[in-house]
């Protein structure tokens, strides 16, 4: 969407190895992933890199810059400045749910179908748990927001594309033959 034809580079998976082969120029661009994101950017960038873009503010919001990453613009402001008009269209809404998704830390859902009694049970558990001081304290610390039903539907309905996205991805990755790991 951007005019840049990326070329994936598999096996960096933990962030040192990624932060690693940047440093190495090995590679172009990492994506960082985290709570330790803003900390991490003012170590690269005291080495002279720049960021490009952030994955936008929220779930609810992707189109506004995230406030803990000073001075980096969202996508959709970056595409803006680049092309001169907002991004649309179902490879943008494509682009979304993947950003949703790279947001999400954990999810834990029972399977379609599941019976009502066990929804019951499931959702009376979640209420237990989040009014337990303790997880609370333990999710502050670790910088989660766990989310309770019903908003955590509307969480994981941002993750889920609409077909044509889906087709509008799918045809993009099938283009581009190296994006597949061997």
């Amino acid at each position: 969407m951007l005019s840049v034809d990326p070329s994936p580079v598999f096996g960096l998976s933990e962030p040192q190895d990624a932060e690693a082969a940047l440093r190495d120029g090995r590679v172009d661009a990492i994506f960082l992933g985290g709570h330790d994101v803003p900390q991490r950017l003012r170590t690269l960038g005291g080495l002279g890199f720049v960021p490009l873009f952030s994955l936008g503010g929220s779930d609810e919001d992707s189109l506004a810059a995230d406030p803990a990453l000073d001075g980096v613009p969202a996508f959709a402001e970056r595409f803006r400045q680049q092309s001169g008009h907002p991004p649309a269209g179902p490879l943008f809404a494509a682009w979304r749910a993947i950003a949703a998704a790279a947001r999400l830390d954990v999810a834990l859902v029972l399977p379609p179908l599941a019976p009502p009694s066990l929804v019951a049970r499931w959702r009376s558990a979640c209420e237990s748990a989040l009014s337990d001081f303790g997880l609370v304290s333990a999710t502050r610390t670790a910088q989660v927001d766990a989310v309770p039903a019903p908003a955590c539907v509307q969480a994981l309905a941002r993750i889920n594309a609409d077909e044509t996205a889906q087709l509008s991805l799918r045809r993009w990755i099938a283009a581009r033959p190296g994006w597949r790991p061997t």
